[in-house]
């Protein structure tokens, strides 16, 4: 043997020697890799489930401005006295609910009638408001959203309203929120037969 053939025999052992080591060390990592990869995906469907979970809060009472569905409940009280009417309790009201996602929030909002709505937004310079009050008639009722204070009045929010049409019937409820308008038709009577139970249900998807 060739001092040549020597020293290539020589290398190669040494050589195969390390190949093996560093297959091993890439064997090992692959699987702490792996490892890896199963915790991160773990890790992430909890960030999801708890991001889910999250409520849904209305800041400061607003409306919110983004959502994928609203549902509309609509609740006719035949039980109020004529001195709660005189001060300015309403028989017709609205339940909506705003969905992002599997997150979602409710808003009450009282649905007051033609005249005791113009009264409610006299002196409010907002155009929509001023342009419902004005086109309501005798069967339309409307009401404003009222802010959450650190205090403890509840503001009316004129850029966010409810309007309703034919509620005893058919009803149409339009909702403004800012400069964008929705609307709910097709409603179908509420399946409650507790006292107080919702007498319609409605729901709008938005398209994205």
């Amino acid at each position: 043997m060739t001092e040549l053939e020597s020293d290539c025999n020589i290398a190669v052992t040494e050589l195969a020697k390390i190949v093996a080591d560093l297959d091993f060390k890439v064997r090992q990592q692959g699987g702490l890799i792996c490892h890896l990869e199963g915790q991160l995906k773990s890790v992430i469907f909890e960030l999801e489930y708890y991001k889910s979970q999250r409520p849904f809060v209305l800041a400061g009472g607003h409306f919110p401005t983004e959502f994928d569905k609203i549902e509309c409940q609509i609740f006719h009280r035949t039980d109020l006295t004529a001195k709660e009417l005189k001060s300015g309790k309403a028989p017709w009201s609205v339940k909506l609910t705003f969905w992002q996602g599997t997150r979602k929030a409710h808003k009450d909002v009282a649905l007051l009638d033609s005249e005791k709505f113009k009264q409610a937004a006299r002196g409010m310079s907002n155009a929509a408001i001023q342009s419902v009050a004005d086109a309501m008639h005798l069967k339309g009722f409307c009401g404003m959203n009222r802010a959450r204070t650190t205090g403890k009045g509840t503001p009316y929010i004129p850029t966010e309203f409810v309007y309703g049409l034919l509620l005893d019937s058919d009803p149409y409820i339009g909702i403004g929120i800012g400069d964008k308008g929705y609307r709910i038709e097709n409603f179908r009577p509420g399946k409650g037969d507790k006292i107080g139970h919702a007498m319609w249900y409605g729901v709008h998807v938005c398209n994205r």
